[in-house]
């Protein structure tokens, strides 16, 4: 029989084992009642003992704010927030694009609209759909290639997120608000140099991935280029770009999620 809830959150799950145990329920039965129910999408044994632990030593709960965030080499251009009871799909990404980010373009990097704006964002699913790719066409965004699962070729990944775990680390939070205000402080307070630095980091980095792919087919003396063409399996790097542009580097806006944990734990102080 197929589960009946075979798609649900962590949270969503977490909020479970949190009820479970407070009824008393042993940890071993808790592990069977939800992997009955929730099937492959089911926490792992391990995760639902340390949950099942968690609350047993204080643990009231563990929120979870969405950030996502578009950036250029002169700051942040627009932050947007979702709560845990939220997904990101196509629509909400695009409403933020449309309703969100343009008029903070309009505003905040003014002439650049007409200018052109070259984009950059990775490929889930809200971002490959149909909708989202037509809504980008409207707007008139030049999108940069970005090959799949290379967060080594992701500003965000590589360089500002990296930044803001160190600030948020060991913190915590009486609401999402209150994360909130602090990750828009944060940003907003880091130097403009800083937004340069991560970027123009892009450009080597996008070089270095060039020549690790050459390199490869060098040593592989197997592979035939011409046949198999730049951008195949047999390379080694499947999806990796032999080409980037990097012409008018500084027009670029990027786009990236980081999940934001506010963690709350009773006699503790905040």
């Amino acid at each position: 029989m197929e589960a009946p809830l075979k798609d649900c959150t962590t949270l969503e799950q977490r909020a479970v084992i949190r009820f479970l145990n407070a009824e008393g329920i042993q940890t071993s039965q808790i592990c069977q009642r939800m992997k009955n129910i929730y099937a492959e999408s089911c926490l792992s044994q391990k995760n639902i003992y340390k949950w099942v632990n968690e609350f047993k030593n204080g643990r009231i709960t563990c929120s979870s704010v969405l950030l996502t965030i578009f950036w250029d080499v002169d700051g942040p251009i627009c932050l947007d927030f979702l709560s845990s009871r939220q997904r990101m799909n196509s629509d909400l990404y695009c409403d933020i694009l449309v309703n969100k980010l343009k008029p903070c373009i309009r505003n905040k990097r003014r002439g650049k609209l007409s200018k052109g704006v070259l984009f950059l964002h990775d490929n889930t699913r809200p971002h490959t759909s149909c909708k989202t790719v037509s809504t980008i066409i409207k707007l008139g965004f030049e999108v940069l290639e970005h090959p799949a699962y290379s967060p080594d070729l992701a500003p965000s990944d590589y360089f500002l997120f990296g930044l803001l775990k160190k600030e948020l680390k060991g913190k915590r939070f009486d609401s999402d608000e209150d994360v909130q205000k602090v990750v828009q402080d944060f940003f907003h307070t880091l130097p403009k140099s800083a937004y340069k630095e991560g970027i123009y980091k892009l450009p080597e980095r996008w070089r270095r991935c060039i020549e690790s792919q050459e390199r490869y087919l060098r040593e592989n003396a197997w592979v035939d280029q011409e046949e198999c063409g730049p951008m195949t399996s047999r390379t080694g790097v499947e999806g990796r770009p032999r080409r980037m542009w990097t012409n008018d580097i500084k027009g670029w806006s990027g786009v990236s999620y980081m999940l934001l944990k506010r963690k709350t734990k009773k006699n503790v102080d905040q």
